[in-house]
């Protein structure tokens, strides 16, 4: 009989096929197949044992899996995968068994034979049957299956492990984690993934994740069940954080770096500036530089640049690599201009600390006017040199903004539009405030400070600021203080800076000590219910004030809202004319009713 005559009969190329998967799988150590083609069960073609040691005894046994094989003639062999029309009552069928390993063998003219597989489970088959509608047939995805009898072994054993944890969605719906999170709370579930391995490198786990597919399980803590939440298809990269010194000449830059494993190559990520990339040869590393960060993480980085240059080595949690750089390399990384831009950089860095600033300054979208600013600074800071602005006049204090910092500077004029630029907080100003009747009272520069400048300003020291507001003591300037500790605490509640609450809380401390009254005791308990719980003595004082004050209705709603009694403090906000709601709903305090 020729073979083109075997093509033509169903049952031969079907026991071609089946003898195929067969012969392959017979190899391996952990698993034994039952495969007839001649088989007249419903869907399936026989079923593989799994086993977890190579023994295969029954004590070992950890699973039984089901098998479709089907047979295909053709004229060449698909490469990597094939796209296979299977009947939607077949899914079902697997669906309800658990799963099944749905193989298909490609034949071509010379009787050579190409086998590829999908391994489906209910997590795929629901997702494929709730697109299926109407329809009779599905395409599917097979995959080439592997030769190796360990890459075989894996492949089943992980099908038996997943089958079991993904029983419940079996026949039935996946669970999306959108739900499982408005079901039972993020902080209620953990995330997992996990693979059966044998025969290779645990330590180098992402190598499997190159050639394989995993599923993704949430862990429900109360329910403690796991439950897939995503089938991860072939990763192209695995990126992992690790802790470790890196060290050049003895000097440690970093502490911790990362690495991303691909297929042909590992990657070593320094800070933001460097990656050492090795291929698979692992004998050669190349450094790649691109300054990176903001302005602290760009001078470490233009610190190792030229220590590199110098030791030619670089150490990476004990582990020392060469780097050896070519005098071409060296030309290209311009390290004469490195080191210039380095000492620019330290200026940059303590100029701006001179001026109060030590949030580190965003360096990747500077405009050529904000370099302008920093060059003013510099200038004036360490040369005590003029600077103009075209002429123009300037304000005594005014604020810049250069990148993410605001900063709050000092103007000191001298004539024919030049002046020296003074750090605020450092600025021997006197301010003066005028009462009703025309008589002037001392008061601090602090007290033209706004809710936006203390929330946005990167230079103000609120220990300076509030060691200069109780440094004055005289009735007026303690009304500008009360407004400006208003201030302090709006800017709390839009930034939640805890030094400015803490700076807060001293202020209103010290206030009520010089002026004792009710609303002094009003706005240190409003400082403190942002910190903390009231304390029993405190709530007994506004239960006390309640009954003392109970006309004063504007008292009385502020003891409300830091007792708690929102509902309170709701129904007696409505007995309120339009004019005093709108104005009591401009006060901090408000705040702390309307987040309830």
């Amino acid at each position: 009989m020729e073979l083109r005559e075997v093509f033509d009969m169903g049952m031969d190329i079907e026991k071609l096929a089946t003898s195929a998967v067969e012969d392959a799988i017979s190899k391996t150590d952990y698993i034994t197949p039952y495969i007839n083609s001649a088989d007249k069960q419903p869907f399936w073609d026989g079923y593989l044992c799994a086993y977890s040691d190579s023994s295969k005894k029954n004590e070992f046994f950890i699973g039984k899996v089901s098998v479709q094989v089907k047979g295909k003639s053709c004229k060449e062999f698909a490469k990597n995968e094939y796209k296979y029309l299977v009947k939607v009552t077949d899914l079902k069928s697997f669906n309800i068994e658990g799963g099944t390993i749905y193989f298909v063998v490609q034949i071509n003219e010379s009787g050579d034979k190409k086998i590829f597989y999908n391994a489906l489970l209910p997590f795929e088959l629901n997702k494929m049957l709730s697109r299926a509608g109407k329809k009779n047939k599905m395409t599917i995805k097979v995959y080439e299956f592997p030769t190796d009898k360990t890459e075989i072994a894996n492949i089943i054993l992980n099908f038996v492990r997943d089958k079991d944890k993904q029983v419940l969605i079996g026949n039935g719906e996946n669970i999306s984690l959108k739900d499982l999170v408005e079901q039972v709370g993020i902080n209620n579930c953990s995330f997992s993934f996990s693979y059966t391995n044998v025969g290779s490198d645990t330590k180098k786990p992402y190598e499997y994740l190159f050639n394989h597919d995993v599923y993704l399980y949430a862990e429900c803590k109360k329910l403690n069940i796991k439950v897939p939440i995503d089938h991860m298809g072939r990763a192209q990269i695995c990126m992992t954080n690790l802790e470790g010194n890196v060290m050049v000449g003895g000097i440690p830059f970093y502490k911790e770096y990362r690495v991303a494993h691909m297929t042909d190559r590992d990657e070593i990520y320094i800070g933001k500036s460097f990656v050492i990339v090795y291929a698979n040869d692992k004998e050669n590393a190349k450094l790649s530089y691109r300054l990176r960060g903001n302005l602290n993480e760009r001078i470490v980085a233009e610190e190792m640049l030229i220590k590199l240059a110098e030791e030619k080595y670089i150490y990476i949690n004990n582990v020392q690599l060469e780097i050896n750089l070519s005098q071409d390399e060296l030309m290209e990384l311009k390290l004469n201009e490195a080191k210039k831009h380095l000492a620019y950089l330290r200026d940059v860095k303590e100029t701006l600390e001179y001026y109060g600033v030590y949030e580190p300054l965003k360096c990747e979208r500077m405009t050529e006017k904000e370099e302008k600013y920093i060059k003013m600074m510099i200038l004036s800071y360490k040369y005590n040199e003029m600077v103009s602005f075209n002429g123009a006049k300037v304000l005594p204090v005014s604020y810049i903004q250069v990148e993410n910092l605001k900063i709050l500077l000092f103007f000191e004029e001298h004539g024919d539009g030049k002046y020296l630029v003074r750090n605020f907080d450092d600025t021997k100003l006197k301010f003066w405030g005028e009462y009703k009747d025309g008589n002037k009272f001392r008061t601090s520069k602090y007290t033209i400070l706004q809710a936006e400048d203390f929330a946005t300003i990167s230079n103000l020291n609120f220990d300076i600021i509030v060691d200069g507001l109780k440094d004055i003591n005289n009735q007026g300037h303690i009304i500008r203080t009360k407004l400006t500790l208003l201030e302090m605490l709006k800017a709390y509640d839009k930034n939640r800076n805890s030094r400015l609450l803490d700076s807060a809380c001293r202020l209103a401390y010290w206030i009520k000590e010089v002026d004792e009254n009710v609303i002094s005791t009003i706005n240190l308990f409003q400082c403190y219910y942002r910190k903390r719980v009231l304390t029993d003595d405190e709530e007994i004082i506004l239960e006390e004030l309640l009954i003392s004050h109970r006309t004063d209705k504007k008292i009385c709603l502020a003891a409300y809202i830091l007792l708690g009694k929102s509902d309170r403090a709701k129904k007696l906000l409505e007995d309120f004319s339009e004019e005093d709601k709108i104005n009591y709903m401009n006060l901090p305090i408000y705040t702390l009713l309307s987040e309830k």
